[in-house]
């Protein structure tokens, strides 16, 4: 469902009869529709087989990571923090980042199934404290906002292999 929401938020980036806003949305619904039909397909196959992992970026998780950014985006900007040569070009940085997430939706990279995770102790849950006092320090946009870059970046690097799925 985010990802149906995501689609007229990032379209008007380029502005609403930009080619490339349309462009970069159709793109980004292709890509989870393909991410989607993945993950059924491996369900299916491996249904007895608990996973820790996805394959790929979560459908969800890209789509909220560009819109927490846009979130993010608009607070800063809204308390003149942002620079006005990034604030001018963000509409353009946020299009190659929703191009990026569809690129690490279909890739095979490894992402953290979080509520697994947190579920089997294998993260602390000091990291949702944490969470909570950043977003209290920051903000909520932007905390979240750097939550969601940081699981782009890092997840597929601290995936351990054979750790399952």
């Amino acid at each position: 469902m985010t990802v149906l929401i995501l689609i007229p938020a990032i379209l008007p980036l380029g502005g609403p009869t930009s080619l490339l806003g349309w462009a970069t949305g159709t793109l980004f619904l292709m890509a989870v529709l393909a991410r989607l039909a993945r993950f059924n397909v491996e369900a299916k196959l491996e249904s007895a087989k608990p996973h820790l992992y996805f394959q790929g970026m979560p459908g969800i998780s890209a789509a909220v990571t560009v819109a927490a950014s846009i979130l993010a985006l608009q607070r800063l900007d809204a308390h003149g923090l942002l620079p006005p040569a990034l604030a001018e070009s963000s509409g353009i940085a946020l299009l190659v980042a929703a191009l990026v997430m569809a690129g690490l939706m279909v890739s095979r990279l490894p992402y953290a199934d979080l509520p697994k995770h947190y579920g089997s102790g294998r993260l602390p849950w000091w990291h949702l404290v944490v969470f909570a006092a950043a977003a209290f320090l920051v903000g909520p946009e932007i905390a979240f906002a750097l939550v969601m870059l940081g699981y782009m970046a890092l997840s597929p690097f601290l995936a351990r292999p054979g750790a399952g799925g």
